[in-house]
């Protein structure tokens, strides 16, 4: 009889207060490779704050997390090392450029009114190379917005909520992607005068 009630007080609390939901962005995204790199090396930085940033939204008594700066490094790593030779994020090691990385204002998730709808991760990031002395070579900012869904949506139930994270999730990595693609295509495009 104790089990049953403790059980039945776990789906009321479940039901009737809100909770926190949250989906992550993966840390191993693909992007395309170069065929020639830039013959150079290159520190990635990103600040503490766009390391913690999580693009949140509640809906319905729930509030829908995506940690999307917790992946930025490791994937950033990974798109500019389809540019450029060789790139860290261990700070002391001597590198030709430092590429500074954060989120704009503009970053953001948006969720669909139902859930089964679409949901969408908007990325908007901001990009400073600087040279040894730590002077700005160069500027660029990328955007990239995705909308995914999950068939469980129209489910509903515990399902709409796998569906809404799930969505948000593909919907991020999608957008990551993108964005950081974006900004390593401007890299290779400008070299001559970032790497002068």
């Amino acid at each position: 009889m104790k089990l049953v009630h403790t059980a039945l007080t776990l789906i009321a609390l479940t039901l009737f207060t809100g909770c926190a939901t949250t989906t992550h962005v993966r840390t191993d995204l693909a992007f395309q490779s170069k065929d020639a790199k830039i013959d150079k090396s290159a520190l990635i930085v990103i600040p503490v704050e766009a390391k913690n940033f999580v693009a949140e939204k509640k809906y319905a008594m729930q509030t829908y997390r995506v940690p999307i700066g917790q992946a930025l490094e490791p994937n950033a790593l990974r798109a500019f090392a389809t540019v450029i030779e060789k790139v860290t994020a261990e700070k002391g090691a001597p590198t030709d450029r430092t590429i500074e990385l954060s989120f704009d204002t503009q970053t953001a998730i948006r969720l669909g009114a139902f859930t089964f709808s679409k949901n969408t991760c908007i990325i908007g990031l901001k990009c400073d190379i600087k040279d040894s002395a730590g002077k700005v070579v160069w500027s660029g900012t990328a955007r990239a917005e995705s909308s995914k869904n999950s068939v469980l949506g129209y489910m509903g139930g515990i399902f709409g909520t796998y569906a809404y994270t799930s969505s948000l999730g593909k919907a991020a990595d999608a957008a990551t992607t993108e964005a950081l693609q974006d900004l390593a295509n401007q890299v290779e495009a400008k070299k001559d005068r970032i790497f002068q």
